[in-house]
C-alpha cells in the first residue's frame, strides 16, 4: 500500500508522474537509477517535452516517453516528470524562487522516502530553463547531505547527475546566484553535471533579461555543450533529430557513469569486494575447516566508562560486574565469567545511545575493546565486517545508517613501513595494484565522517603512543577519528591518548552458546547418527566437570575439545583434569600437523598410541616449543617479536644443537605448528610475529619445559632474559621457592601439578607439594592454601598410598583453614573466598555444612553462592540445613543457591527427589524443590522473597510444583501473592505433560488474571510477568500466541497504570500477541507519549510488528480511530513502504 507523507513533508508539493515504463511491471522493478524531467518557466508537463508538427498536429513525440526515443537508448531506468508551479513566477522572483525551491526539495525527498524501502536508486535530473535554476536552488536547500538519514533522506547524496538544458547561470536577474552555486558545486563534486546551451544568431521572441545566451548558460566548472537550435526547441526532440541523438548519448553516458559509480563507491566497492575476501575473513579451525561466522559467538560486557579508563597490565581485575566470581577463580583469570545482564551489550546495540558518566544520554561513536590472547578480538573484527556488508544481517541495516563503510585495519601493519598520511597508508593497504588508486585513496581520506575504523590490537603497536616514535603522528590521527573501534589486550596503558566513550571487554561463551557450538561442531551431514551422541556425550562430560565448563567457555579451547573429542572411545577415559585435556589436545595436533608436513612419517605418527611413541618422531619440536613457551611466560612476554625468537634459537641450538636436519629455521617450523598464531603470514620473518592459540597453551607448554627439567638429574632452568640476551640457569627447585606465589604462574603450576603425575611415579609429585610446603610460605594469608588446593584439583584420585596420605594431610589444613577463615569474617557480609572457588575440595565441604555450627554453615553457604554452578551433592548438603530449627538467615542462605540456578543434573536430582516423595505413602526425607516451595509461607519476609527467586530462576518446574505455588496466588497474605507471582514468572516453556497434568494449570493462569486488578503494584506487576513469559499455557487459556478477550482487555486497562513497571509489563504482554484489535492498538499509541523512553521505543516496535500484517481495511479504520496527537507522533511499517504521519 503506497502511504501518504504529508506529516512528515507538509504544505504544496508538486507531482511526480512516471512516464515510463508503466508502475508495477517486471520492467519497472528491474531498473537502478531514475530519471526525473524538471520543466522551464511558464510551461508544464507534459508539453514541455512534445514535440509536435506544425503541419500534422497529430504527429507527437514525447522524447522522454516514446518507445523509440529515450527509452529506448537508455537501460534500466525509470522516467519521471516533475510538474513544478511555474505560474508562481508573477509573483517577485527571490520570494518565487525560494518557494519553489522548497517544494521541489519536499516534494523529491518524499519520493525518496517512500521508495528506498526496497532499493536506494540514484537519480538523474534533466532540467529545462529556470527548472535547472530551481534544481540548484533545492540542492542548495538541501540539509541532510551531511546527517543521519533515518528520517529524511538526502537530496544531495541522491543527485548522480544533472542534464542543464539552456539553464539561465548568469541572467542579470540571476547575477547573484553564481556564489551560492559554488556551495552546490562543492557538494556535487564527482558527480556529472552537463550544461546543453542553445547557440543561435536569430532573435529569441519575449523573456528579454531571461534570454539565454552562451555567457549564462555557462558556468565555470559545469561540461559545457552547444545545441543548434531555437530556445523554445531546446527539450523538444523527433526521432530523427541529430541533437537528441546528442542528448540522448550524452544522457546514456552519465547513466553509464552513475551505475560505474562515484570514485568514493569504486573505492568502496573495491573494498567490500576484493579487499574483504573470503580468504582474509576466514575463521579457521584446528581442524583446518573454516568456521561460518553465524557460529563465532562473540560476547561483550561494559567494564568502564571513560572517565575511570586507565591502563591495566593482563592479569588485574576488571571492573566488569560479575554476580558468581571469585577474583582468584579459574573463569576470573581467564575473563570468562557472565556479567550481569545489564553490562551486557549486543553487536547490533554497541552504538546504541546510552547513560554516560554524568547519567546524561550519550552516544558512543569512540568504543575500547579490551580481551586477552585468544578470546576472540580479531575474530570480532572479521565479524563486524561480515556483518556490516552481509545485505540480511540484523547489524547491516543499523550500522548503514550510521556509516558508508568500515575500515579494518590489523595496526601492527603499520611497524611494516612509515605513513606520513591517511592516503599514503590507504594506497599502500588498500588500493595495491588497483587502478585509479591515487584518486580512490584521495576520495576515501575526504570521508572519514561517514567511515568506522576499526583498529585491530593496538598493544601490538604500543610503543607507538610514546611522543618520540616515528609511528606516533599517524597512530594518533587513527586513534583522534570520530567513529572508531579499538581493540587490545588489557594491558597496554592509553595515557590520556585516546579517551573512548565506551569500555568493553570481550569475554567468553555463555552456556547456552556453548551448548549451541557444540550441537553445530558435529552437524556435518554426513556424520549420520553419532552427531547427537557426540554432542550428548560432551555436554554429559562438562556437566560432570565445572572446572572443564569453564576453560572451554573460551572459543579456542571448545573448538580443541570438539576437534580432539573422537580420540576418546569408551575404551579410554575422557580427561577428568585441565592438564589431560590439554595433553590430548596437544597430541592430536602433533599428529596432525606433521602427517601434513612430512609425508614419509604421516601413517607413522598417525598409528602412534601415546606420547612416547610420537615423541620419537617430534622431539625436537617439541623441546623448541616447551623453551619458547617457557622463554616467554619467564619474561612475561605473549607476542614474539623477531628479535626474541632469534634469542631463543640461538640458546636453543647453544643447549639442544641444530633444530632442524631439513634445514629449516625456526620460523619455518613455528609457522607449521597449530599451537601458535602468526600476526600475519604473508609478511617477511622480521616483521612477523607469533604467539600461542591461548595463554593457557603458553603456560601448559611451559609447565612441560619445567617438569622435564625438575625429573632430570641436575633440575637446571635455563631462564633466557631477552633484556640482556643471557640466560641465567636456575634451579627448579629454587624458582618454584621465589615464583609459588605469584599469581601470573597459577596455571602454570596447577599444570606442573597434573604433568608430575602423567610423567612419573608419586614420589616426584610428592616432592613438589613438599617443596610448596617448604619456607618460605605464605602462614598469615590464604595464598599457600590457595596453591595447594589448586594444584591438588589437577591430580587425579588415582595415586599411591603415599599420596593419598599426602593430600588427607593437605585437605586437613584446608578444612582448618575454612574454618579459621569462616571464624573470621563479618557474619552479615563476610565471605569464605577458598570455599567460592570451583577446585575446593566438595567432601570437606559436605562435612563442615553437616555438623560446624550454623554460623560457619552461613558463611559457607554464602560463599559457595558465588561459583557458577552447583554440583548435586552440594545442594543436598545445603538442603540438609533447611531443618525446622534452622535459622530465617540459613534458610535465606539456601535458597539462594538456587537463584544462580542449577545444572541439568542437579535439576535430574531434584526431579528423582521429587518422584520419590509422590509415589511412596511412607514419608521420605525432606525434598529439594519441596522444601524451597514451602518457604513461600514463611513468616519471614526475606525467605520468601529468597524462595520465589529460587523458583523462578528455575524454568521448567514439574507440575506438581508449579500447582502448589500456584495455590498460593490466592493466599490472603499480600506478600505470599506476590512471591507466588515472581516464582510463577520464570516458567518460560512449560511441556505439555505438565501443563495437562492437573485442571489446576488453567486455575493457575486465571488466578494470574484476577491478581491484575490487584490494588498492590507489585502484585500487578507479577501477575503481568506469568502472561508475559507464558509461551505454552493450556489450550483453553491461550491458543497460539492470542490471549483470550477478556485477558487482553484486563492487560490493556493496566497501559495506563501510574507505575511505569506495571505499564511496561502490559506493553510486553501485548507484544507477543499476533493480531490486536484496532481499538487496542488505538491505546497502544497513547503511549508513544509515555515520559519513559524505552515505553515509547517498545510502542513503536509493537505497532510496526502489528501494522505490518493487517489488512489494509483494517489499517485505514485504525489510522480513523486515532486521534491528531496520536496520529503525529506514529511511525510505523505498512508492506514495502514507509510511513512518516
Amino acid at each position: 500500500m503506497q502511504v501518504d507523507l504529508e506529516q512528515q513533508f507538509p504544505g504544496p508539493r508538486v507531482s511526480l508522474r512516471q512516464v515510463f515504463p508503466n508502475a508495477g511491471t517486471d520492467t519497472d522493478t528491474d531498473t537502478n537509477i531514475d530519471i526525473i524531467a524538471i520543466h522551464g518557466l511558464d510551461t508544464n508537463s507534459p508539453d514541455t517535452w512534445i514535440w509536435a508538427d506544425r503541419s500534422d498536429p497529430t504527429i507527437k513525440y514525447n522524447w522522454l516517453q516514446h518507445p523509440d526515443m529515450l527509452p529506448a537508448k537508455v537501460k534500466r531506468v525509470r522516467i519521471f516528470t516533475c510538474d513544478w508551479p511555474a505560474e508562481l513566477l508573477q509573483k517577485s522572483v527571490p520570494t518565487t524562487l525560494e518557494e519553489s525551491a522548497r517544494i521541489l526539495l519536499d516534494s523529491t525527498k518524499r519520493h525518496l522516502a517512500v521508495r528506498r524501502q526496497t532499493t536506494s536508486r540514484p537519480i538523474l535530473f534533466i532540467a529545462s530553463c529556470l527548472g535547472g535554476i530551481i534544481l540548484i536552488k533545492a540542492l542548495e536547500m538541501d540539509d541532510s547531505g551531511g546527517h543521519d538519514e533515518s528520517h529524511s533522506p538526502s537530496l544531495r547524496k541522491a543527485t548522480r547527475g544533472i542534464i542543464f538544458l539552456a539553464t539561465p547561470f548568469r541572467g542579470t536577474a540571476f547575477k547573484d546566484m553564481p556564489n551560492w552555486m559554488l556551495t552546490v558545486w562543492a557538494s556535487l563534486q564527482d558527480r556529472t553535471v552537463t550544461a546543453l546551451i542553445e547557440y543561435t544568431k536569430k532573435p529569441t521572441p519575449v523573456l528579454g533579461e531571461l534570454l539565454v545566451d552562451e555567457s549564462s548558460a555557462s558556468l565555470q566548472g559545469f561540461a559545457s555543450q552547444r545545441l543548434n537550435r531555437r530556445h523554445v526547441l531546446m527539450n523538444k526532440f523527433t526521432p530523427e533529430c541529430e541533437d537528441f541523438e546528442f542528448v540522448s548519448n550524452k544522457i546514456e553516458d552519465i547513466r553509464k557513469e552513475i551505475c560505474a559509480g562515484t570514485s568514493l563507491e569504486q573505492a568502496d566497492a573495491h573494498i567490500r569486494d576484493k579487499y574483504y575476501s573470503e580468504e582474509r575473513l576466514k575463521i579457521e579451525q584446528l581442524s583446518g575447516d573454516r568456521l561460518s561466522m553465524d557460529h563465532c559467538y562473540i560476547n561483550l560486557a561494559i567494564i568502564e566508562q571513560p572517565d575511570r579508563a586507565a591502563g591495566r597490565s593482563e592479569g588485574s581485575e576488571s571492573k566488569i560486574t560479575v554476580p558468581h566470581s571469585s577474583p582468584f577463580s579459574l573463569s576470573s583469570r581467564l575473563k570468562i565469567e557472565t556479567p550481569d545482564q545489564e553490562m551486557q551489550v549486543e553487536l547490533q546495540t554497541l552504538f546504541d545511545p546510552r547513560p554516560g558518566p554524568n547519567r546524561d544520554l550519550m552516544y558512543p561513536r569512540r568504543i575500547l575493546i579490551r580481551g586477552r590472547a585468544g578470546i576472540g578480538k580479531t575474530t570480532l573484527c572479521k565479524k563486524m565486517v561480515h556483518a556490516f556488508y552481509r545485505k540480511n544481517h540484523k547489524n547491516a541495516a543499523i550500522w548503514n545508517k550510521l556509516f558508508d563503510r568500515i575500515l579494518w585495519i590489523p595496526l601492527r601493519t603499520l611497524k611494516a613501513k612509515h605513513h606520513d598520511n591517511f592516503e599514503s597508508f590507504f594506497l599502500g593497504t588498500f588500493f595495491v595494484d588497483t587502478p585509479n588508486r591515487k584518486h580512490f585513496a584521495k576520495e576515501l581520506e575526504k570521508a572519514s565522517g561517514r567511515t568506522l575504523f576499526i583498529l585491530d590490537g593496538l598493544d601490538e603497536v604500543s610503543e607507538g603512543l610514546n611522543s618520540d616514535h616515528e609511528m606516533n603522528t599517524f597512530l594518533a590521527s587513527l586513534l583522534g577519528q570520530p567513529n572508531v573501534i579499538v581493540t587490545s589486550r588489557p594491558s597496554v596503558r592509553l595515557s590520556g591518548k585516546f579517551h573512548p566513550d565506551l569500555e568493553l571487554e570481550t569475554i567468553g561463551f555463555y552456556p547456552d552458546q556453548l551448548e549451541s557450538y557444540v550441537e553445530k561442531a558435529f552437524a556435518h551431514p554426513d556424520v549420520g547418527d553419532s552427531n547427537s551422541r557426540k554432542v550428548n556425550e560432551i555436554l554429559s562430560y562438562l556437566e560432570r566437570h565445572q572446572l572443564m565448563q569453564s576453560l572451554v567457555r573460551i572459543p579456542i579451547q571448545l573448538d580443541a575439545l570438539c576437534y580432539t573429542w573422537s580420540e576418546w572411545s569408551h575404551s579410554k577415559p575422557v580427561p577428568e583434569t585441565m592438564t589431560q585435556l590439554y595433553n590430548a589436545i596437544e597430541l592430536k595436533l602433533w599428529k596432525k600437523d606433521f602427517v601434513r608436513s612430512r609425508e614419509r612419517i604421516g601413517k607413522s605418527i598417525q598409528n602412534a598410541r601415546d606420547r612416547s611413541e610420537i615423541e620419537v618422531w617430534v622431539k625436537t619440536e617439541m623441546l623448541l616449543v616447551e623453551f619458547f613457551a617457557f622463554s616467554g611466560l619467564y619474561n612475561d612476554v605473549i607476542n614474539f617479536e623477531f628479535s626474541e625468537r632469534d634469542l631463543i634459537y640461538a640458546h636453543f641450538q647453544k643447549f639442544h644443537g641444530v633444530v632442524s636436519s631439513e634445514g629449516k629455521t625456526i620460523d619455518d617450523i613455528l609457522a607449521a605448528l597449530s599451537f601458535l598464531r602468526t600476526s600475519d603470514a604473508s609478511s617477511e620473518n622480521r616483521k612477523t610475529t607469533y604467539h600461542f592459540l591461548h595463554l593457557t597453551f603458553q603456560e601448559y607448554f611451559a609447565a612441560r619445559y619445567f617438569v622435564r627439567q625438575w625429573t632430570s638429574d641436575k633440575q637446571d632452568l635455563n631462564c633466557l632474559q631477552f633484556s640482556i640476551g643471557k640466560t641465567e640457569c636456575l634451579k627448579a627447585g629454587g624458582f618454584l621457592q621465589n615464583e609459588k606465589y605469584n599469581t601470573r604462574y597459577d596455571i602454570f603450576w596447577r599444570f606442573v601439578a597434573g604433568l608430575l603425575q602423567v610423567k612419573s611415579d608419586d614420589s616426584q609429585l610428592c616432592h613438589f607439594f613438599n617443596t610448596i610446603d617448604e619456607e618460605p610460605r605464605d602462614l598469615f594469608g590464604p595464598a599457600h592454601q590457595r596453591l595447594v588446593m589448586h594444584c591438588l584439583s589437577e591430580v587425579q584420585s588415582q595415586e599411591t598410598a603415599d599420596f593419598k596420605r599426602l593430600r588427607e594431610q593437605l585437605n586437613d589444613q584446608l578444612k582448618q583453614w575454612l574454618v579459621f577463615e569462616c571464624k573470621l569474617v563479618d557474619k552479615e557480609y563476610g565471605i569464605a573466598k577458598l570455599s567460592a572457588e570451583m577446585e575446593f575440595p566438595e567432601p570437606i565441604l559436605e562435612d563442615l555444612l553437616s555438623r560446624e555450627p550454623e554460623r560457619t554453615k552461613f558463611i559457607i553457604l554464602r560463599s559457595i553462592a558465588k561459583r557458577p554452578r552447583l554440583s548435586p551433592t552440594i545442594i543436598e548438603a545445603a538442603v540438609s540445613c533447611l531443618g525446622n530449627n534452622s535459622s530465617d538467615d540459613l534458610k535465606t542462605a539456601v535458597l539462594k543457591l538456587f537463584q544462580q540456578g542449577c545444572t541439568r543434573l542437579v535439576m535430574l536430582a531434584m526431579a528423582k527427589d521429587l518422584a520419590k516423595n509422590t509415589q511412596s505413602d511412607k514419608a521420605q526425607p525432606l525434598n529439594i524443590l519441596g522444601a524451597v516451595v514451602a518457604l513461600l509461607k514463611d513468616p519471614d519476609n526475606k525467605v520468601r522473597n529468597s524462595a520465589s527467586k529460587a523458583l523462578e530462576r528455575q524454568s521448567n518446574l514439574p507440575a506438581k510444583i508449579v500447582n502448589a505455588v500456584g495455590a498460593l496466588l490466592k493466599d490472603p497474605d499480600n506478600n505470599v501473592r506476590i512471591s507466588a507471582s515472581r516464582a510463577l514468572s520464570g516458567q518460560s516453556n512449560l511441556p505439555a505433560e505438565v501443563v495437562n497434568a492437573s485442571n489446576l494449570s488453567a486455575e493457575v493462569v486465571n488466578a494470574a488474571v484476577a491478581l491484575l486488578k490487584d490494588p498492590d503494584s507489585n502484585v500487578r506487576y507479577s501477575a503481568l510477568e506469568i502472561l508475559q513469559r507464558q509461551s505454552n499455557l493450556p489450550a483453553e487459556v491461550v491458543n497460539a500466541s492470542n490471549l483470550p478477550a477478556e485477558v487482553v482487555n484486563a492487560v490493556v486497562a493496566l497501559l495506563k497504570d501510574p507505575d511505569y513497571h506495571v505499564r511496561d509489563s502490559a506493553l510486553r504482554v501485548l507484544g507477543r500477541q499476533s493480531n490486536l484489535p484496532a481499538e487496542v492498538l488505538n491505546t497502544v499509541v497513547t503511549l508513544l507519549e509515555d515520559p519513559e523512553p524505552h515505553i515509547r521505543n517498545y510502542t513503536m516496535t509493537i505497532l510496526g510488528n502489528q501494522l505490518s500484517i493487517v489488512s489494509d481495511e483494517d489499517f485505514h479504520s485504525f489510522l480513523l480511530a486515532l486521534d491528531a496527537e496520536s496520529f503525529n507522533g506514529l511511525y510505523v511499517f505498512k508492506g514495502e513502504a514507509r510511513m512518516f504521519l
